[in-house]
Formats: C-alpha cells, sequence, structure tokens
C-alpha cells in the first residue's frame, strides 16, 4: 500500500477488524450500509469538505443537491445540466508578498508581474525545447473551458460563499518555487490563474489599502465571515495586514479586466492581496466514495476534460475518506493520487477523457465530468467505445455545463428528455434509458434577480442563457438568433416515401412550393430539396442525397409533385423551381429532357431574366437569408427538420454572405432560401401568402378630420 509517514490515522489498513465502541457506532455503520438510503446518510453526517475559516466540517447538501444526489442513486443512467458558478478574482495591479524557497528572498510584486514572470518564461521554454519546464507548467484553456469544481456539491450553508463561486480561468501555471503570507504564516503556492475579463470594484480602507478585485471575490469581515466585495459597504470591516479595518470607500468601476486567483497548499485557503485577507474555493464530491465503500467489487472511473479536473476530484475525494471516522471508512490496499483500491473489492480510477478512457476495464460505475467540453471527435469516439461496457450492467453519471447543442453531451441531454412512449405517454427516463436533471441558478441560496442582472451585464445575454441558463446557445455568429435555434426541436417524419422525409400531408385548398438544389452527386455536395405550404409557411417535406445523379433528382422532382397533385388534384396550386447557377445548367437542360409536360404543376423561374429558374448572387442570397430570418424569428415560417435546424446552427457569417462552416454543409438551407424567393414572387398573387410574408403588420391610417374657422 502507498502510505505516507504519518497518515496512519488518516488511511485505514486493509483487512482488519473494525471495532465498535458503542451500539451508537453500529447503528452508524448500518445506516450507511443500507442501499436505499445509505448514500444520503453518509454525505449528512460523515462526508467532510474543507471550510476556510472552519476547517474540516460536515457536508450538509441543499435540496436541489439532495435531487441531484437521488437522481444518481436511483437511475442506472442519469445526465445532469448544471449552472455555471460565478467568478472570483483580483486585478492585474494588485500586490502580494511572496517568497522564493530555494533563496529565501522575499518580495512584494503585483500579480500582473507575477504573471509576467512566469508567461515570458514559459513562452521562452516553449521555443527551446532542449530546456525543460522544471518548475513551471502551463495550461491553456479555451474560452469556455474553463476550469471548475463540481457545481453540485458546492456548498454546505448559505453563509460559506467560498462554496458557491467558481473561477472562469483561461491560463493556468503551476508553481513549485513560491510561498504567499497569510494570517497563520507561510504557504506554498500551487498555481496562479489568469481569468475572464471581469467588471472592476474598487475598495479602500481608512488606512490606504486598495484592492481591486471581481463583485464576488471573497474577503472576511471582522468576524472572520466571508462576504462578497459586492455586498461590502462603506463603514464595513473586512480583516487586513493591519488588522481589522473599516472599509472608507467602495465603488464598482467602469473598467472590465482580465483578473488573477492563486491557489495555494494550505487548509484555510486565505492569503494577504494588497494587504486585505482573501479568499479561494474547493467543493467535494461524496456520493462516489460512498458508492467505492460501501458497494463492493465497484469498480468506478472518473473522466474529466482535463487531466487537472480528474485530479482536483480525486483529490477532494482522498479529503472526505481521510476526515471519515474509523468505524466507517473502509480498509485501503493501495492509495494513490490517481487511483484508490479498497478491501471490499472496490476502486476508483481517474483519467482524462480520451478516445481509449476506460477501454478494456469492466466499470460499474462511470462518472463524466464537464463531457460538453471534452473535443467533440473524442467525446464521440469515447462515447462509441464506453457504450459496449454500460450495456452489460454498469451505471453512468454525466454532468456539465452546456456547450455545442451538437456534441455528444448534447446528443444524450436531448435523448434523455424524450420522455414519451409511441402511444404519447410519459415515460420516467428518455428514449435512450438516461434520465435527467437540471438546476436552477435561483436554487442556490443567495442568488436572485440582482444577481442575475449583474451577470447578465458582466457575461451579455446570450452567454448568460449558456453558462447559467444552461440553455445550448451557439457561439459563431448565425443567421439565426441562438435563443431562437435553441427552441428548435423539429419531429419526426410522419412518412417516408424512400429517402423523401414527409412531415405533413398535402391537402386540398392549399398552395405549395417546391424547390430543387442540384449538385453533381459524386459525393460531395448534396443536392437538396424543399416540399412548403405556403399558405402557412409551413415545411412538409424534404430530401437530400450526395450521390443522385441530375438526371435522378429531376425524376425525383417529378414523383414529388405528382404525390402532391394525387393528394390534392390541384396542380394549378403547386409551383416547382430550381437554382441554375453552374451546376444548376446541367439541371436545367436535364428537366428539358425529361420535359415540362410531365412534371405536374407550374414551373416558375426568376422575372426579367431569360433562363430558366433562379440565379443566386450575393445580393439576392442575402436579401433571401433577411426575408428567412425574420419569417423564422417571427414564427411566421415553421420547419419541422432535425438535418434542417442541425444546418442552421452551423450556417454563419462568412465574408459578405452567410455560409456552412467549413466541414459542414447548408445545401437544405439553399433550397429553403429558394423557397422564400418563389413565396415572394408569389405573394404579389396570393393574398395569404403576402399577409405572411409581410414584415409589419397592416398600418391603418388614420381618418382625415376637417377645421372649419368661422
Amino acid at each position: 500500500m502507498s502510505n505516507k509517514s504519518g497518515q496512519s490515522e488518516l488511511v485505514k489498513s486493509p483487512y482488519t477488524k473494525t471495532h465498535f465502541v458503542n451500539q451508537q457506532q453500529i447503528d452508524e455503520f448500518v445506516a450507511c450500509c443500507d442501499q436505499v438510503t445509505g448514500h444520503l446518510y453518509f454525505m449528512d453526517n460523515f462526508f467532510y469538505i474543507q471550510h476556510p475559516t472552519k476547517g474540516s466540517m460536515v457536508y450538509h447538501p441543499w435540496d436541489y443537491q439532495k435531487r441531484l444526489i437521488h437522481t444518481y442513486h436511483n437511475y442506472r443512467f442519469s445526465i445532469s445540466l448544471m449552472p455555471r458558478q460565478s467568478g472570483k478574482c483580483f486585478g492585474i495591479n494588485t500586490t502580494v508578498k511572496i517568497k522564493n524557497i530555494h533563496t529565501g528572498k522575499v518580495e512584494e510584486i503585483t500579480i500582473g508581474k507575477f504573471y509576467e514572470r512566469f508567461s515570458n518564461l514559459s513562452n521562452l521554454l516553449n521555443r527551446d525545447e532542449g530546456i525543460a519546464l522544471s518548475s513551471i507548467q502551463k495550461t491553456q484553456y479555451d474560452s469556455d473551458q474553463i476550469q471548475r469544481s463540481l457545481s453540485e456539491t458546492s456548498a454546505s450553508r448559505m453563509s460559506e460563499l467560498s462554496e458557491s463561486v467558481e473561477r472562469k480561468f483561461i491560463e493556468s501555471y503551476e508553481i513549485t518555487d513560491y510561498e504567499i503570507t497569510t494570517d497563520t504564516g507561510w504557504k506554498p503556492i500551487t498555481h496562479l490563474h489568469r481569468t475572464i475579463p471581469y467588471n472592476v470594484w474598487e475598495i479602500k480602507t481608512v488606512t490606504g489599502l486598495i484592492l481591486q478585485c471581481a463583485d464576488t471575490h471573497i474577503l472576511f469581515d471582522g468576524s472572520m465571515n466571508q462576504v462578497f466585495a459586492k455586498d461590502l459597504t462603506i463603514g464595513s470591516h473586512i480583516h487586513t495586514v493591519n488588522g481589522i479595518e473599516k472599509i472608507k470607500h467602495i465603488r464598482e468601476t467602469n473598467n472590465i479586466e482580465n483578473m488573477f486567483d492563486l491557489t495555494i497548499r494550505d487548509e484555510n485557503h486565505r492569503f494577504y492581496s494588497n494587504g486585505i485577507l482573501s479568499h479561494n474555493s474547493t467543493s467535494a464530491a461524496g456520493y462516489l466514495l460512498w458508492y467505492a465503500m460501501f458497494v463492493p467489487d465497484s469498480t468506478i472511473l472518473i473522466a474529466a476534460h482535463k487531466y487537472q479536473g480528474a485530479q482536483e476530484i480525486m483529490q477532494r475525494i482522498r479529503y472526505a475518506y481521510e476526515n471519515c471516522p474509523n468505524h466507517i471508512k473502509a480498509g485501503v490496499t493501495t492509495y494513490n493520487k490517481g487511483s484508490l483500491d479498497f478491501e471490499n473489492g472496490s476502486r476508483i480510477v481517474s483519467a482524462t477523457t480520451t478516445e481509449n478512457t476506460g477501454r478494456g476495464m469492466s466499470i460499474t460505475l462511470l462518472y463524466l465530468d464537464e463531457f460538453a467540453f471534452v473535443r467533440p471527435t473524442i467525446a464521440e469516439q469515447f462515447w462509441t467505445s464506453i457504450t459496449p461496457t454500460l450495456s452489460t450492467g454498469g451505471k453512468a453519471i454525466i454532468t456539465s455545463t452546456p456547450n455545442s447543442d451538437e456534441d455528444q453531451f448534447a446528443l444524450i441531454w436531448k435523448g434523455a428528455n424524450k420522455t414519451e412512449d409511441e402511444f404519447g405517454n410519459i415515460t420516467e427516463v428518455g428514449i435512450n434509458g438516461f434520465k435527467a436533471y437540471r438546476a436552477d441558478w435561483r436554487e442556490q441560496p443567495g442568488r436572485d434577480d440582482k444577481w442575475a442582472e449583474e451577470m447578465k451585464a458582466q457575461l451579455g445575454q446570450d452567454k448568460f442563457n449558456r453558462e447559467i441558463n444552461c440553455q445550448f446557445i451557439i457561439a459563431d455568429e448565425t443567421l439565426i438568433n441562438p435563443n431562437t435555434l435553441i427552441m428548435l426541436e423539429g419531429i419526426e417524419p410522419i412518412n417516408r416515401m424512400g429517402q423523401i422525409r414527409w412531415y405533413k400531408q398535402p391537402t386540398k385548398g392549399n398552395i405549395y412550393v417546391v424547390g430543387l438544389d442540384p449538385s453533381l452527386g459524386t459525393g460531395g455536395d448534396p443536392a437538396a430539396i424543399e416540399i412548403f405550404e405556403a399558405d402557412t409557411t409551413t415545411q412538409i417535406g424534404e430530401w437530400k442525397h450526395n450521390k443522385t445523379d441530375i438526371p435522378s433528382q429531376i425524376k425525383l422532382l417529378a414523383e414529388i409533385n405528382k404525390y402532391i397533385v394525387e393528394r390534392t388534384n390541384e396542380p394549378n396550386n403547386l409551383y416547382y423551381s430550381l437554382e441554375n447557377n453552374s451546376i444548376g445548367e446541367a439541371a436545367i437542360i436535364s428537366l428539358n429532357e425529361y420535359g415540362e409536360a410531365n412534371i405536374p404543376g407550374i414551373f416558375i423561374s426568376e422575372p426579367g431574366k431569360k433562363r430558366k429558374g433562379f440565379n443566386t448572387t450575393n445580393k439576392s442570397k442575402l436579401a433571401a437569408c433577411a426575408k428567412f430570418k425574420t419569417l423564422l424569428e417571427s414564427k411566421k415560417l415553421t420547419i419541422y427538420s432535425r438535418s434542417l435546424i442541425s444546418e442552421l446552427k452551423t450556417f454563419v457569417a462568412s465574408g459578405g454572405s452567410y455560409a456552412a462552416k467549413i466541414g459542414d454543409t447548408d445545401d437544405l438551407i439553399m433550397a429553403t432560401l429558394l423557397i422564400i424567393r418563389i413565396f415572394k414572387l408569389l405573394s404579389d398573387y396570393h393574398v395569404d401568402l403576402e399577409s405572411q410574408m409581410r414584415d409589419h403588420a397592416e398600418v391603418k391610417m388614420p381618418l382625415p378630420f376637417f377645421a372649419v374657422f368661422g
């Protein structure tokens, strides 16, 4: 067993007899063993977390956290959508007092200069592969792939602010050579972090100490209670290097800056910044520890999107284990940084999520942390490889804040929320067997509408929707507003004719429009056909394929038209056309060879042009895009196709126009834009369509009045 000197009281030796000193200890152990309620009993009585001022204390979950734990325990597969916590950090000019552990040199330095010291050295080392990154390890995060802890175990009481805030890091450096001054002496610095931009608050004390920090930066009042910077007022007392001081001035500036944070190796996690006592936070995950100790022969795999994230979860599990009383904790055979092996045959293993993570393991419980932030290709391959393992009886728990709604996490989440059987009855779990749980930011004590407005001001509405409201939003500048995109879900086709998907049956008395966006059909870009009911501007069908040649595309167009006319018996209420750009010219030739007389309906072309069909220019495309956007966002146009909705989520600004992102397609969109152009042309002749296509309701002119003056 891997065991350090002095840890014998923390790590229980395996295969030793447990001595219960009284009946109470026996009852406590039996209560933890209960497979129905034991997990909650354990977490409410023996699951310890680190508190900055009170040290080690028992974790008491809030109501919404109890529901989350209930979901973990009572469903084989669960997926939880969790809001991101608020940030905590201080400004670039904040001064800290540090000491080099090798030379003993003590210096006061701004956090910005301290950051530059490691940033510049890291850049130098990266340029010279012959130099080892001895004491500096840099971690770079994507803008949304931010260092975060498990939000479901964020706190135990409302006053414990440290458990309700999280940092949004975009860059981190591992530090091994420096200590920082704290209220309990010098303590080692383990990490230096740079964050996303925050609104800057400025605090001044009566002795002239000044601190610039974020609104949710944590300080300590005169009674050593944690308090947010934004909640302080003139006259409030805070702990400083000079003792307890009164605040002389506090204000929110108009500046928005990247800020910084430090991680220190100390159970209090307090340090002085600009002479003012500050704090950084941690949280824990207890369900996995209970499962390992009280469900024998379990193999638990913890996979996080970053190595550091997986190690942080393990560190909190180890801390909780070490603080369990001896009559509750299980004996350990192996006690390492990345794994724990228990005498009951259970083990906990941590890893970074890769394509091969967990492959070959017999997994009892899989825990995936921040799965939405795993690289999409890796997440897809990982899930494909791990699914057969879970199908043999394994249990899976997935938690994350949302990212793209096209990633693997989003696909599982959507499946978990499809909770109707074929007859429309509500089912307890989704069609993929997952139980969905969603946490609301309002459920966390201390968060109210005022807090939400402040977060919106910091993040912007779209990011607030994603990170706090847990809405899947695409960060790119899409043609369609992200808030509209997240509401588009699509439906299953009610009928299929080969590869033609029908979402609604054509009916007599309505006008129908069919548009073809042709392609070569050689396996590259697909050809696409969209079918709309013009009176209601509603999509009723579509087709898409990349290996159907042009003559077959024309035959398919004819088959669709024949089907519509068979259902309605109104060929004069059916219009169709195609795009005639480049490849479209070959489609026009094929159409002529097939014969318009053999295709029901009226072929419609762009007015004033000699060529049949519609020619797409940048100007006409933008006009169609603008009209499509207005119709869809105002709910005047209805689309049912999930494929079309998927394309819209990657149809983004490109140069002076819009196009699919690299690697994606937009053929269904282009066929739909053709439909929009046909709608515009037909609206001059059909009153119902003209009303649908109008941007504004009819404006009624006021009646004239006459004044007669004597």
